[in-house]
């Protein structure tokens, strides 16, 4: 038996047996999963002295993927890695099962939505997306009336304008909601959150304006 292994890598002197090289930290050998066929085979070479040189090819890192899953409920791409929706917080399991979903009539939904924001998306299954789709018309609907009370013409008929836009686009969203067309539905969870967020930066613009018109 060899009283040294020569590490292959660097040429340093190393005890038999060892697990790695002792300079470069090469390792000698290495624990893989599968069967032994399935592992590379050492490759041993012996110089004239009688030392022995043994180089082991390491295992090919394994390929990470690159693919991606579509979220069922708002549409973001995520990767595979991801079991859950970064925008919305959405399953993976909801992207790729089956449902049996109940048949939705579109007529009803546009219907529903027309009579009430947000109520067509609730017929069609959409229920926390028709609550916000509801809120944020009528919040903006409310909020246009009681400016263009105060005076604050230009900014009650711009909130007015939001309300209104809303409403509709919301009839046609429960109209393609309920024909399984998602891919082309406007009002997603981010459109909704930055139009809630332009509404409250006009609030405090107005906010602001007021108290620097009263001084």
């Amino acid at each position: 038996m060899p009283r040294h292994v020569i590490c292959p890598n660097c040429g340093a002197r190393n005890a038999a047996g060892a697990l790695w090289c002792g300079q470069c930290y090469r390792p000698f050998a290495q624990e893989s999963e599968g069967t032994d066929a399935e592992r590379p085979a050492p490759e041993i070479t012996a110089t004239a002295d009688g030392q022995i040189s043994m180089e082991l090819p390491l295992p090919k890192a394994p390929r990470i993927s690159e693919g991606t899953w579509v979220c069922s409920v708002c549409g973001t791409s995520n990767p595979l890695a991801d079991s859950y929706c970064a925008a919305c917080g959405s399953s993976i399991f909801e992207a790729f099962k089956r449902e049996e979903r109940r048949q939705v009539d579109p007529r009803s939904a546009v219907l529903r939505a027309v009579l009430l924001p947000g109520l067509g998306h609730a017929y069609a299954g959409q229920t926390l997306l028709g609550i916000s789709v509801g809120a944020l018309a009528a919040m903006s609907l409310l909020l246009g009336a009681v400016f263009i009370v105060l005076g604050f013409v230009a900014v009650g008929v711009l909130l007015v304008l939001v309300g209104v836009g809303v409403w509709g686009i919301g009839v046609l969203d429960a109209f393609r909601w309920a024909r399984g067309e998602t891919s082309e539905v406007v009002l997603r969870p981010r459109v909704l959150t930055a139009l809630v967020g332009a509404v409250l930066l006009v609030l405090i613009i107005v906010a602001v304006s007021a108290q620097r018109a009263q001084r």
